[in-house]
């Protein structure tokens, strides 16, 4: 009985080490975010944001155009109290363009929410191919090396606990994966690289020349922004205007 309690742990023992022995890992959140094509992703999907915001913001200025006119209707129809043929016309010009306003309305909402679906699932689509080719390489590299098994070093548990504790550096194989992804795009990656660099001492402000310029060019933007102290209201307020009865 001693004997297969020894057996048993000097095979589990074994095991352990072998499996130990033909362990890699790699960073899979640095491997996706530095892959050229996860760059040209990022960028073509900011192109397309910025496309969805011009067009909502078209919508927008036509809003609040037909809103003006609706109200000058409105103001038009106060100044014929004692003519009921005026008054009837104003209000019939005025309803039309209440439809209007509603219409718009339920276009913009419809519209945003479809694009913002599209969006969304096309990112998915992308994320899912960029992290299927991602894998390719890794299994490549492992073969090649002869690894039987790759753990993601950035993996975390339920509990918010790392995958990985410790690893020894001679067995993570993330620029060996980088460097085949990205043959060719060198230049573009490490200019993407600085460029999201620079992004994030801004964004964190950090002390130093970036945050005091960053400072400098807020300032006169608050400035301006004093000079004209009425908010632009959203489709949403001045929707909820047109419904309002004047004077109350």
């Amino acid at each position: 009985m001693k004997f297969l309690t020894f057996a048993s742990i000097a095979l589990c023992a074994f095991s352990l080490q072998a499996a130990a022995a033909g362990t890699a890992v790699v960073d899979m959140e640095k491997t996706f975010t530095d892959y050229y094509k996860t760059v040209n992703a990022e960028k073509n999907l900011k192109r397309s944001v910025q496309i969805a915001k011009d067009n909502a913001k078209e919508m927008e200025t036509k809003f609040r155009k037909a809103n003006e006119e609706y109200a000058a209707l409105r103001k038009e129809a106060n100044n014929f109290l004692n003519d009921p043929a005026v008054i009837e016309r104003k209000k019939k010009e005025a309803a039309a363009i209440e439809d209007d306003l509603k219409r718009m309305q339920r276009d913009y909402t419809e519209t945003t929410q479809t694009v913002q679906r599209e969006l969304g699932k096309k990112q998915e689509e992308v994320r899912q191919d960029l992290v299927k080719e991602i894998r390719a390489t890794v299994s490549k590299v492992a073969q090649e090396r002869q690894f039987d098994l790759v753990l993601d070093s950035t993996g975390v548990t339920m509990n918010r606990i790392p995958t990985v504790v410790y690893n020894d550096p001679k067995l993570d194989i993330t620029n060996d994966v980088l460097a085949i992804l990205n043959r060719g795009h060198e230049a573009e990656v490490e200019a993407a690289r600085k460029e999201r660099a620079a992004a994030d001492v801004v964004e964190a402000g950090s002390d130093g020349t970036v945050k005091a310029v960053e400072k400098k060019g807020e300032a006169k933007k608050t400035e301006k922004a004093e000079e004209k102290v009425e908010p632009k209201p959203d489709i949403n307020d001045l929707l909820n205007d047109t419904a309002r009865p004047k004077g109350k």
